[in-house]
């Protein structure tokens, strides 16, 4: 299992399989420590059963269950401190000012903005 230790922490909520293996090894090659979801619910529960903080939540708007906005707005309600990056390929324009990034995606983009959110973070 890795280390946790002064690792940020990913949370992606993803419906399309391909999507999150690439986004997940992605970032775990970065040093972040990535935990998955394949919908909104599954992410809520991901959240509540995980000890740590989560730092970032990369969410798809269009999944089954819970949408993406639906799961921002409740986790940000469990997790203050939590960061949303929203993704979609249906939607082309930022939601409710919310950090926002098209599908498909290149990696090294996905990766600039986790660090970017990260940042704003600290």
């Amino acid at each position: 299992m890795p280390k946790r230790a002064n690792r940020p922490v990913v949370l992606i909520a993803e419906d399309e399989g391909l999507v999150m293996t690439v986004a997940r090894m992605a970032l775990e090659r970065e040093g972040y420590l990535v935990l998955t979801a394949g919908d909104g619910e599954e992410a809520l529960d991901v959240s509540r059963k995980f000890p740590g903080s989560i730092h970032a939540l990369v969410a798809d708007v269009s999944m089954p269950k819970m949408d993406g906005i639906e799961l921002r707005k409740r986790i940000v309600a469990e997790r203050p401190g939590i960061k949303v990056l929203l993704t979609s390929a249906f939607v082309h324009t930022p939601i409710q000012g919310c950090p926002f990034l098209s599908k498909p995606f290149d990696v090294s983009v996905l990766k600039e903005r986790i660090r970017r959110l990260l940042i704003t973070a600290a």
